[in-house]
């Protein structure tokens, strides 16, 4: 069965919620500042929202990838790529499909008005599985199937829906300078279920793809790799290969044209090209491809991502995880009414992403990159989970809004903003009204939290530690009522907590090797108006989130103290004058690893 993310998440422990956390019970040196020394010890239990409830498109149906379970698919018809031959009787012998199998390929049509189920077993290294489903679900069941194509490995045409069923350890690939440029692809919705694993590798171009659909992941361990060198073959006339051409290719591990859902499993990309120009994308959802927006009821309302559950796993050149759309209104349909929504959900699940490229503008001969971690070309939602991302550019983008209500979220961007909100200046606003966040950006003008303006910054809860070499933006938007404060000069290594009325509200470490602590925004729903301590130096005990945000029983003790104001309007000033230039500016990330100060 299917684990009900959304359902559960309400009685998840912080705890469960965190798998990767670790104890950071450990003392630290003094920073040296002049700050009066700190005599008291000060104890706490900070919790921190882990789920702030649900939230989904509202063209999102669960059930329309979970219903497959009670379908009736009917006899199931197994063929053996080793041996080319069906194991009993093959559909074209119960009357239900004609088969053509040849020395590289098999292809069935379904030719019944039913769903058609077909199991794949064995392995074979010069092979390729076309099933067409005659408009009909069609149901394939990876058993232990080990698959490697000159040509596209897996190709599901015609069908209702294709759900595919993993058990045991399975792998596609397709060689380079493949003329089909796609591993495993379906026309229309694929949804991944069973307790078995997939590997998919592409040398050519991208590894799973829908043409019109949405791809859903319900359980499974799916690791997919985009080559570090990949190229397809341009087949100009399939009886004369001399004018084929070689090109390289923007590979994308995952890649379905209507959406994205994860509702468990494990999902592992790599997109390993850093070729300029070539840099592999994670997750991509295309909202329209160019030749089919004539088609206007096709994605009306589509284009998002919905994650409820599950672990991603992301190292990538390019982009993590991105729901967007074709930039071009030649490229969009008439009506606004059928305009994708290019939105992104995480209502749960636990995330480990990493970025690699160094972030380029399009220049006239070659074409930029952004490697954020997630963005969403409208709105970026986070409910829940555990995110963890280090990135070269923007860790969470969205180019309208970004609405956080809960999870734990670390994002460290060493080239740009972590947290940005808002494509153009006059674009972008940021509400955040649970959860806790550590946001770290690069020198100036980079910043923690950028919403391109305080009166967009709504803050109503939750835990906040922000900081960069440029100011970060401040609540002051209207139905702002947490409060915040702000300070500047953290160092690398150090340990902080602020405290008021004699109870820690919020601690936090700076990681080794950060060197962009200039300006630094501290908010908790805790906090109430008027002054508070920052102590410095601390000796913290408590449990914490990767290392740098401390969570539950917390004690802390030593130190030195500096009296900070707390406000809903927390943008007046830092202690010690404005904040200079961060050393090290617009170099990589410390220590020479683009994913992280660690």
């Amino acid at each position: 069965m299917i684990r009900k993310t959304k359902l559960i998440a309400t009685i998840l422990s912080v705890a469960a919620l965190i798998i990767a956390c670790s104890s950071c019970n450990m003392e630290v040196t003094s920073s040296g500042t002049s700050s009066k020394a700190n005599t008291s010890v000060y104890s706490e239990s900070v919790t921190v929202s882990a789920y702030g409830g649900s939230l989904y498109p509202s063209t999102y149906n669960e059930e329309d990838y979970t219903q497959w379970q009670t379908f009736d698919f009917g006899t199931e018809y197994v063929f053996n790529v080793s041996s080319k031959t069906w194991e009993g009787t093959s559909p074209a012998d119960a009357g239900v499909a004609s088969v053509t199998v040849k020395a590289r390929n098999l292809k069935v049509e379904n030719t019944s008005d039913n769903p058609i189920n077909i199991r794949l077993t064995g392995t074979n290294s010069t092979f390729k599985v076309t099933v067409d489903g005659n408009g009909q679900a069609v149901k394939i069941t990876m058993d232990n199937l080990n698959l490697t194509s000159e040509d596209r490995a897996l190709n599901i045409k015609n069908s209702a829906a294709t759900y595919i069923v993993l058990e045991g350890s399975n792998s596609l690939e397709t060689l380079i300078n493949s003329y089909d440029k796609n591993v495993l692809k379906s026309e229309t919705d694929m949804v991944f279920d069973g307790t078995g694993s997939l590997s998919v590798t592409a040398n050519s171009k991208n590894g799973i793809v829908t043409e019109f659909g949405v791809i859903a992941i319900l359980n499974g361990d799916i690791t997919v790799t985009v080559a570090s060198t990949t190229a397809y073959t341009e087949d100009y006339d399939t009886d004369d290969e001399s004018d084929d051409e070689v090109l390289n290719a923007k590979g994308t591990a995952v890649k379905p044209m209507l959406g994205f859902v994860m509702l468990d499993g494990s999902l592992t990309l790599y997109g390993n090209n850093s070729a300029a120009g070539y840099e592999r994308k994670g997750i991509k959802v295309d909202g329209y491809e160019e030749d089919e927006v004539e088609d206007e009821t096709l994605s009306a309302g589509m284009g998002w991502i919905v994650i409820d559950g599950g672990t991603i796993t992301a190292r990538t050149q390019g982009k993590a995880i991105s729901a967007g759309w074709k930039e071009s209104e030649d490229d969009l349909p008439a009506s606004t009414a059928n305009y994708p929504v290019p939105d992104v959900y995480i209502n749960g699940g636990t995330f480990d992403i990493v970025t690699y490229a160094t972030p380029r503008d399009d220049t006239s001969t070659l074409d930029g990159v952004s490697p954020e971690g997630i963005e969403a070309k409208n709105n970026l939602y986070i409910t829940g989970g555990s995110i963890v991302i280090n990135t070269t550019d923007d860790c969470l983008n969205a180019s309208n809004g970004i609405y956080i209500s809960g999870g734990l979220i670390y994002a460290y961007a060493s080239n740009n903003d972590a947290i940005d909100a808002g494509a153009e200046e006059n674009q972008g606003c940021l509400n955040i009204s649970g959860g806790a966040i550590i946001a770290m950006g690069a020198g100036v003008p980079e910043t923690g939290l950028d919403c391109n303006s305080n009166s967009r910054f709504v803050y109503t809860g939750g835990i906040i530690v922000a900081m960069g070499g440029g100011q970060n933006n401040a609540p002051q938007a209207s139905g702002t009522s947490a409060y915040t404060a702000s300070t500047s000069g953290v160092s690398a290594g150090i340990s902080y907590a602020l405290v008021q009325n004699g109870s820690v509200v919020l601690a936090f470490r700076v990681p080794t090797g950060y060197s962009y602590g200039n300006c630094v925004l501290l908010g908790s729903g805790e906090l109430e108006e008027g002054t508070a301590t920052l102590v410095s130096s601390a000796t913290v005990s408590g449990s914490c989130f990767n290392n740098a945000l401390y969570y539950g029983d917390i004690t802390v003790s030593g130190g030195t103290s500096t009296s900070v104001t707390v406000s809903n309007s927390a943008s007046s000033g830092f202690p010690g004058g404005a904040p200079g230039s961060a050393p090290g500016f617009p170099g990589s990330a410390p220590g020479g690893f683009p994913g992280g100060p660690f």
